[in-house]
């Protein structure tokens, strides 16, 4: 406050009563859109306790949070980032544009989202180990669910870019909403027979089809184009890392840890060589202009 007021003056006669009607009708629901993510992230963990106790809370936790960081630390890097970006390129260069620029951060995003995937299937019974004990070595059944799941919901914040640019944040709200209810009910459904398994399938499921909600509701404004082909290919380039990782063993669970990340990382890049060579280029010229 001490430096706002010291560098600006406020004056009541430009106070906006119409704009700060659009503010709060545009705003509003994404505060409770927020709210509603925070329902749809931890309101099976006291369903869970309800139902299967605290032991069972302990081993979901353990699953569903190291997802969630993982998830969380891709996704929100790139929402944080294209969120303004996209809104200015739409008012330079209109609908065309801005698709073009979405195509292009799913394409990348994709390409690391699969392999980050596939990798933590392949070492997250290793990884809980290391991090947890062999406590919550189980929690390694579900947890890629989880993973999937959070991964989903984290593509609406560039999918429902047609939304945002359209004011219409009330349908974001709508969507998240309907996701916490398929949540919750199939919650109260799984979690007596399946127990932490059957949370994270209805996490997953709930995800899903908030991000079909939203591809139905926000493609009519801008779409955003997948391209199957190269998608296809980087999944059969990280079954080639799964199934190698799969195979190494070593008696020490960090250095088994260790190695397989780095040979999972090499197959990766290596493919990513043949797969991806434009970004290659771009990555080489952008390390050659910071010598």
């Amino acid at each position: 406050f001490w430096w706002f007021f010291k560098n600006y003056q406020i004056d009541s006669k430009y106070f906006s009563g119409k704009l700060i009607h659009k503010m709060l009708r545009f705003g509003f629901p994404l505060f409770l859109t927020e709210v509603a993510f925070l329902l749809l992230s931890y309101a099976d963990r006291y369903m869970i306790l309800a139902y299967n106790g605290e032991n069972m809370l302990g081993l979901y936790s353990v699953g569903y949070n190291l997802a969630m960081y993982i998830a969380d630390i891709i996704i929100f890097s790139i929402t944080y980032t294209i969120v303004p970006l996209f809104v200015e390129v739409y008012e330079q260069s209109g609908k065309l544009g801005t698709e073009i620029l979405l195509e292009k951060v799913m394409h990348y995003l994709m390409i690391a989202v699969i392999p980050i995937t596939v990798g933590y299937c392949a070492v997250s019974e290793e990884l809980i180990t290391v991090l947890a004990s062999l406590k919550y070595t189980e929690a390694a059944s579900f947890s890629p669910l989880v993973l999937i799941g959070t991964f989903f919901l984290g593509f609406n914040n560039i999918l429902n870019a047609g939304l945002y640019i359209k004011k219409e944040s009330a349908k974001i709200l709508l969507i998240i909403f309907v996701a916490v209810i398929i949540n919750i009910g199939l919650n109260i459904l799984l979690l007596p027979r399946y127990a932490a398994m059957g949370a994270a399938i209805a996490t997953l499921i709930s995800c899903v089809i908030s991000t079909l909600l939203t591809i139905f509701m926000s493609f009519k404004h801008i779409a955003v184009r997948f391209h199957l082909r190269t998608l296809f290919w980087h999944f059969i380039l990280s079954a080639i890392m799964f199934g190698t990782v799969k195979i190494i063993t070593i008696d020490c669970a960090w250095g088994n840890l260790v190695v397989k990340i780095f040979i999972g990382v090499v197959i990766v890049v290596l493919g990513n060589f043949i797969l991806e060579r434009e970004l290659v280029l771009m990555v080489l010229r952008r390390l050659r202009s910071t010598r």
